[in-house]
């Protein structure tokens, strides 16, 4: 008969609040190695997410866990369940505070959920949880790396653990949820039961689960320590004698260093259109005020470069609250809300089929979506003519940051009135649309 269950109640927001923070600057944190003896200098970040993956898992299950005073095969089997996942948790906490260098010496010293200090008096609640799971669950035969808990005996073996379902024991002061009976291998001795009690397991657990919490901090640490030193190195400006390509290569090679390689193929294409000269003349104006704009996007690089971060207008080059967003990325993908677009997104998907990398098939493709958007677009270029896929996909992209500037959009907002980058005949707000 069941008379009681126990059922653990972790805060499973904790591990998403650590995500969240590994990910602030997941390319710092994807270069993280491990600083200790054992696998020094070696990438840590597979071992990163594993133990994310596996806290985050393992803590829903443990919160569903039902766990009952029941003792059916003769042992509490649901209790060995309990603590075998409980310490991959627990585990798992230590080693990312390992890979982060976060301290725990103060907190692996407390001893005061057990209270079980042990014959050297040296004992915590870290080693008596190992010692309970190690002589309970995994090692029943076999316990003796514990000494201090081991009674002077070279080792101890455990041939059941139990729930205290004795109602008659309770009533005479046996409050433990569990007894483990325990075997210390001496000819005159009948062994002892060990009592367990869960609000101490749970506490403990909960404990030690919310150190997660400062080995957070302790990420933030490194980022901030990380970025610091980067902003410490120089990032020059253009050189005189330095090629428009060759600056935009450097840059590139900045950006995967200081801000990680999410925009490295937007350098590329940056770049493929420095050369850029429109078959038709009519297309010309255009396209020199689409690299206008992409001459400003680099310049607002340059500062975030600098200052590692795309945070405040200085750096993104954005009057917007977008958090990671920069003027580079808006001018790649044009985005806008514009009522003629609102039917064809799924031909905008397709346009990148024309850029060079894709088959014949997906280009043919390509250009079958740019005719369906052909009556929109053909507003600010013309598509007139015997041109090439790259000629059609760059046209399509000066179309899209045309249109974005007509509509409201980020772009929009954050491109200055000015005849270098729209289609007005002056800087004054509100001009004519130079056409």
């Amino acid at each position: 008969m069941v008379e009681k269950i126990f059922q653990i109640k972790l805060n499973d927001e904790l591990i998403e609040y650590f995500n969240e923070v590994v990910s602030e600057h997941d390319y710092l944190s994807l270069r993280k190695t491990f600083e200790g003896q054992k696998y020094h200098g070696i990438n840590a970040w597979d071992c990163i997410c594993s133990c994310m993956d596996r806290i985050r898992s393992t803590v829903h299950y443990l919160n569903d866990m039902k766990l009952e005073m029941s003792n059916r095969y003769g042992n509490a089997f649901d209790f060995m369940n309990f603590m075998n996942n409980a310490a991959v948790v627990l585990d798992a906490v230590d080693m990312l505070a390992d890979i982060f260098s976060v301290d725990l010496t103060e907190e692996n010293g407390e001893c005061r959920i057990f209270g079980q200090s042990g014959d050297d008096e040296e004992g915590t609640d870290k080693k008596y949880f190992q010692f309970i799971r190690s002589l309970c669950v995994v090692h029943p035969t076999d316990t003796g790396h514990h000494k201090r808990y081991q009674q002077e005996q070279d080792f101890l073996t455990c041939p059941f653990i139990c729930w205290n379902s004795d109602l008659a024991g309770r009533m005479l002061g046996d409050e433990a949820d569990l007894r483990a009976k325990v075997y210390d291998n001496r000819p005159d001795s009948y062994g002892y039961y060990m009592p367990i009690y869960m609000s101490q397991i749970f506490e403990y657990v909960n404990y030690r689960y919310g150190l997660i919490a400062k080995v957070a901090g302790g990420i933030r640490m490194y980022h901030a320590s990380y970025i610091e030193e980067l902003r410490k190195k120089e990032v020059p400006e253009k050189a005189p004698t330095e090629s428009e390509k060759d600056y935009l290569r450097r840059l590139k090679k900045e950006h995967i260093e200081r801000l990680g390689g999410g925009f490295d193929y937007i350098y590329d294409y940056i770049i493929s259109i420095l050369d850029f000269v429109p078959t038709n003349p009519e297309n010309e104006d255009a396209a020199e005020r689409y690299k206008n704009a992409w001459g400003r996007a680099i310049d607002f690089e340059l500062n975030a470069l600098r200052n590692v971060s795309y945070e405040g207008y200085e750096n993104s080059g954005l009057h917007s609250d977008g958090e990671g967003d920069a003027l580079i990325g808006e001018l790649y993908y044009c985005h806008c809300d514009c009522p003629s677009l609102t039917e064809f997104s799924y031909q905008l998907s397709k346009l990148h089929y024309l850029d060079g990398t894709y088959g014949p098939q997906d280009a043919a493709w390509g250009r079958a979506m740019l005719r369906e958007l052909a009556p929109v677009l053909s507003e600010y270029v013309s598509f007139d003519g015997r041109l090439g896929d790259w000629e059609l996909y760059v046209l399509s992209n000066i179309a899209l940051y045309e249109l974005a500037l007509d509509n409201p959009s980020v772009l929009n907002d954050s491109i200055p009135m000015d005849p270098q980058f729209r289609r007005i005949k002056s800087t004054d707000e509100g001009e004519v649309p130079n056409v």
